[in-house]
Parts: C-alpha cells; structure tokens; sequence
C-alpha cells in the first residue's frame, strides 16, 4: 500500500497536494513517527516548570554517572589532603544547585583549580598513580581517565584558572572581549595559542592600575557556551560548600552569581538541546564490559 501511495506522491504534479499525501498517516516511515515523538518529548520538556523536574538518569548512564561519583569523592578528598583548592565547575556545578547531584543527561564531571597549583596536582597524580592526559599539550588542560573503555572512557576534567592582579573594573572587562576575540579567531587550541594567551595575561597584570584580582577562563582549552571569560575573586573565594548527589563538595562562595556568569537564568531551558552525549553510542561489547564491572 505505501508503494502505491509514495509512487502517487510522485506523479501528482501539484506540490501543495504532495505535501498533503505525504502528511497522511498511511504515509508515515518509522523515521517520520520518530522525529514527531522527539518533537513532542521537546514541547513537553519546554513546558515543564524547570529542568530541576526531570528524574535522574537510569541504567547504563547512571552507572557512568556513579562511578564519576566514586571517583570525585576520592580525588577531591585527595586534593584536599595536598592543599589544593578546588570547586565544581560548569555542568557539574549546574547538576549540584539545579539538580542536587547529576544532569540527567551528563556524563563527565568538570572539577576547576587555580593554575598555580598545577604542579602539586600532577605531583599528586604521579604519587598517587592517577591516569592523566594532557588535552592540548602538555601545559594545557588536565584529564583524570577514571576508567578506558573500548571506544569510550571516563574521565574527569580539571580546569585551570588564570589569576591576573592588580586590575581595575575597566581593565578586567577588557580582558573579558579580549578573551571571547582570540577564542573567535583561533582555528585551534595549540600550545602556541596558549603561550600567547599567558603571555598577554601577564603583560596585562604588569600594567594593571587596580587592587582587583581576576581569574580567567580559557588559559587551557576553548570555553564555549560561556556569558564571561573572567570571574571576580570575590565571588570565587572563600570557597564554600554543597550537596551533590548526597556527598559534600567545594564550590564558589557565590555560586550562583558564577553560574549566572557563565550561563545566565541557569534555571530555565537553554535555546538548545545538547545531542552529542557519547553513553547512547556505546557498542555492545563496550556496555557489556561496563555492566559487569558496576556488578
């Protein structure tokens, strides 16, 4: 029958009319049924009062998500014994205030350090046997690989802020464009993007005419999705703490001026919805190994 129909839809001239054969429900693919079921999941989602509504994540997911927990708990433990401040940060830090533990769609913990105490970290990590990568070089962003999987791992973020001194309201602002312009025109985050971007930051501390200090975003990797490049210490320290997921962590003393910093009303839908989560993706062979190890 839907031979019949789709070779009509093609010989019927009139584009108008195609349009409405194609519309009839004896017409609909699997694919068709689909996009509408994702489309009316979307309007649901956009009408609830808050993503704090949505339940946590179940299955293969959770157990991703768990593990990052396990994990979190002892590095940070860990960092605290070396006397190495540290916050949650971006999407981790959003789940702990939003969500009172993980997005239900997340999949990767964001921890932040000052890139000062860069060194004791990775000390601490040889010490301690810790798997690190280094994402864009070897003076860039640090990655704890919690566990490598086939095709797949998971890992902890730490990024590291900037601190620049001395610096007035005005100074600190032109920081902040300045920032958002080298991540625009840079095609790629390499170590030679990186030494000019701490060299610009110490120039810019040298001739700093203020009693601000600064931290900046974007000393290590991108930062895409971000209102500012710079955070005020003051809303940075003394660093306080909150729940996530039932365990005590460190976060921004004014956490929820640093969120809205970086994402605006954190507490409604953003304009988009992020489909690049890689747990959906896992082959077979790859969630096998992972459910028996959660076992």
């Amino acid at each position: 029958m839907k031979f019949f129909v789709k070779l009509l839809a093609l010989l019927i001239p009139n584009k108008n009319l195609r349009h409405r054969l194609r519309q009839w429900k004896g017409f609909e693919t699997k694919t068709d049924k689909l996009q509408k079921d994702v489309e009316h999941i979307k309007t649901m989602l956009m009408h609830m009062s808050y993503p704090g509504d949505c339940p946590a994540a179940t299955g293969i997911l959770r157990g991703v998500q768990l593990e990052l927990l396990n994990k979190l708990k002892y590095y940070t433990d860990m960092m605290d014994r070396y006397q190495i401040p540290y916050w949650l940060d971006f999407g981790t830090l959003l789940g702990a205030v939003r969500h009172k533990g993980f997005i239900p769609w997340d999949e990767d913990v964001d921890v932040a350090i000052r890139r000062e105490d860069r060194d004791k970290l990775l000390q601490m990590a040889k010490e301690n046997d810790i798997t690190c990568e280094m994402i864009n070089g070897e003076n860039a962003l640090i990655r704890f690989v919690v566990m490598q999987l086939p095709g797949y791992s998971l890992h902890i973020d730490i990024f590291g802020y900037q601190s620049v001194k001395g610096q007035t309201e005005q100074e600190a602002s032109m920081i902040d464009r300045d920032m958002f312009k080298f991540n625009q025109k840079q095609p790629a985050f390499n170590q030679t993007y990186q030494k000019k971007i701490l060299a610009y930051l110490e120039q810019k501390e040298k001739e700093g005419h203020g009693d601000r200090t600064i931290y900046v975003r974007g000393a290590e990797s991108y930062i895409t999705g971000c209102r500012h490049m710079i955070i005020r210490e003051d809303i940075l320290f003394p660093l306080g703490k909150i729940s996530f997921e039932g365990l005590e962590f460190k976060v921004p003393g004014k956490y929820i001026e640093y969120l809205t910093d970086i994402y605006g009303d954190f507490m409604l839908w953003p304009s988009f919805f992020r489909t690049a989560s890689t747990v959906p993706k896992m082959d077979s062979e790859t969630r096998r190994i992972f459910a028996n190890y959660m076992q």
